[in-house]
């Protein structure tokens, strides 16, 4: 044999030595143990941002019904309020709609408007759980002092028992003043006891 062929042959076996060399270090790597790794890994991450996120939205619904809750604590405490001075003044609690309009209307009269305040549009609310319907008086009247505007809606307030702003806007026009303002009553509903 020529020293060429051997040489090529060492070569040979010096490269077949090294492929191997290079699977055996191959297969000691654990890379399909790696590639797990990271891909549960990853999976924790989605997960956690997902209970964050349900946590986050939790608290937020949390909040609001906490918020609405004591929202109705503090209108069954007005409620409550309104039942003892009705008591107590022994006016009946739950008037008819037309007894209450007069009265606010001659709460305008007295307030020294100029005319006498609309008809008001009426609304009722569906009942509540406990049986209560919110009434709203709806007015939109028209006069040159603003002063006697606010004093037939302190009137009002004061003549109705149980009577309350729900709103209010004042805005000035050609020579008069605009105000629209909703009166709110709460009253057991028809059939409820």
């Amino acid at each position: 044999m020529s020293r060429m062929g051997m040489s090529d042959q060492a070569e040979e076996l010096r490269q077949d030595m090294a492929t191997r060399g290079e699977r055996a270090l191959a297969g000691n790597r654990p890379v399909k143990l790696l590639v797990l790794a990271g891909v549960i890994f990853v999976a924790g991450l989605i997960f956690l941002l997902v209970s964050w996120s349900s946590m986050a939205s939790a608290q937020t619904r949390l909040s609001r019904e906490r918020k609405m809750a004591d929202g109705i604590i503090e209108r069954l405490g007005q409620l409550k309020g309104l039942q003892a001075r009705a008591a107590a003044s022994g006016v009946e609690v739950s008037q008819p709609v037309t007894q209450i309009r007069s009265r606010i209307e001659a709460a305008g009269i007295e307030a020294g408007l100029k005319s006498r305040p609309p008809l008001p549009i009426t609304r009722n609310d569906r009942p509540n759980a406990e049986g209560a319907v919110s009434t709203k008086f709806d007015y939109d009247v028209r006069d040159e002092s603003l002063e006697a505007l606010l004093a037939w809606v302190e009137r009002s307030v004061a003549e109705v028992p149980g009577l309350f702003v729900y709103s209010v806007t004042i805005s000035p026009e050609n020579q008069v003043w605009r105000l629209r303002v909703t009166f709110s009553r709460w009253e057991r509903a028809q059939g409820a006891s």
